[in-house]
């Protein structure tokens, strides 16, 4: 499960460690905060996020300055997370788990399964490799990224059905009743995926339609808000097409964007995304018509090397649209100092990043003197702007306003808590 590893908080620093200085004056009287820093589940999440039927949160949460690393006990075993964004896509597949296994506790569901079980494509079914199940014994990682659609036959990769799961509707299945449980039907969960692989084998091969199968569930399934007004009809995207038609379709996306086929073509092939990651991000990049420097954007993303890094960027790329539409036109993005940040229309640089909590550390202050400089050589630039998604201290707001950032903090507090979905 990359989205947990302890890699990746080296990963989430390379990419999104944002600012640092050299101190002076009022700023160099300021203290760093040693890391890790130890904070509260309970004083940064709602009280019904804490707890669900198959998991709890661990009341102690480590954190370096930006990224919280959150402990919970599920019903799966233990996992440690990284982000609070992938938290919230975490808490999410639990929810979504949940519902599918009081729904296999009922009798719609039981009924299908005896017909499947008594059906010829029962013995097909066991013969199919489970594609997350074969990425891991190759120690591939999240797998590799298909990139032509003429591979779907062959290929390992854990994202292509192969040719007997979309034979058999396994695959079609699958994507639907992800969709309905606004679930990620590419995760790297593996109890997610054997729940949806459940779910959608019984369907299959014992004619269970979503439509029956969510009337069926005890409680119903619960709702999910979506983070921006575009990704409902991404998702719809992703239920209907196969991974090795998104893959075209986002080519064509970003290829109108007038990106070059050189940079497509590597950020398409950056493992780290998987299509459903994928196809959220270059459809928020194209619902922002006549942004400029989209490329910067997608040259910054294809570097993402842990898949918690890649989710990080997707939100930061659902931001930049929300804040486009909401708050303020946007008129280019600008790769800074191997960062993302949007320029607005009144000569604004501003940075727009989903971190956590953030603090006054050394990683903080190593970063924001090197960026002040860039930005510093860019023409036209009439102040400079911090939206941050969690909150920040009054050590960090206080030295970075010294150096000349407006900031304003928990941006995002709202749409994310709204990502964690069915409760």
């Amino acid at each position: 499960m990359l989205c947990n590893k302890r890699a990746t908080l080296r990963g989430i620093a390379t990419l999104l460690v944002l600012f640092g200085a050299v101190f002076s004056g009022e700023a160099s009287s300021q203290e760093l905060k040693k890391t890790p820093i130890i904070l509260k589940v309970s004083d940064i999440l709602p009280r019904d996020f804490l707890k669900g039927s198959n998991y709890s949160i661990k009341d102690a949460v480590r954190s370096d300055g930006l990224v919280n690393t959150y402990e919970l006990e599920t019903k799966y075993g233990p996992i440690s997370v990284e982000s609070t964004v992938c938290l919230l896509k975490r808490i999410n597949e639990l929810h979504a788990i949940d519902a599918m296994e009081r729904l296999q506790g009922t009798e719609v569901f039981g009924n299908a399964a005896q017909a499947a079980a008594m059906g010829p494509l029962n013995a097909a079914k066991d013969v199919v490799t489970d594609p997350v199940g074969t990425a891991k014994s190759m120690g591939s990682g999240i797998g590799r990224f298909i990139s032509n659609i003429g591979q779907a036959v062959v290929s390992n990769s854990p994202y292509q059905p192969g040719v007997a799961k979309a034979a058999l509707g396994q695959a079609s299945n699958k994507r639907a009743f992800a969709h309905e449980f606004k679930v990620d039907p590419y995760s790297s969960y593996k109890p997610l995926q054997d729940a949806l692989d459940k779910v959608a084998w019984t369907a299959a091969a014992g004619s269970l339609t979503v439509k029956a199968a969510f009337s069926a569930i005890p409680g119903g399934a619960g709702t999910a808000v979506s983070l921006t007004s575009t990704t409902e009809s991404l998702r719809s995207l992703v239920r209907d097409n196969p991974p090795a038609a998104l893959i075209e379709i986002n080519k064509q996306k970003l290829s109108g964007m007038g990106i070059s086929s050189g940079t497509v073509n590597a950020y398409m092939n950056n493992r780290y995304y998987n299509p459903f990651e994928q196809t959220l991000l270059v459809g928020e990049l194209e619902s922002m018509s006549g942004v400029r420097g989209r490329d910067s954007f997608i040259s910054v993303a294809l570097r993402a090397d842990e898949e918690s890094v890649a989710l990080f960027v997707r939100a930061t790329a659902q931001l930049a649209a929300l804040f486009n539409k909401d708050v303020r036109p946007v008129e280019r993005f600008v790769e800074v100092s191997r960062l993302v940040f949007v320029k607005t229309r009144d000569g604004r640089m501003i940075g727009i990043f989903p971190v956590d909590n953030v603090a006054w550390t050394a990683n903080l202050a190593e970063r924001e003197k090197e960026i002040s400089q860039e930005i510093g050589k860019i023409k036209g630039v009439r102040g400079k702007e911090l939206w941050f998604g969690g909150p920040i201290d009054r050590t960090a707001r206080k030295a970075l306003e010294v150096r000349g950032w407006k900031v304003t903090d928990r941006f995002t507090e709202k749409a994310f808590k709204e990502l964690a979905g069915p409760r």
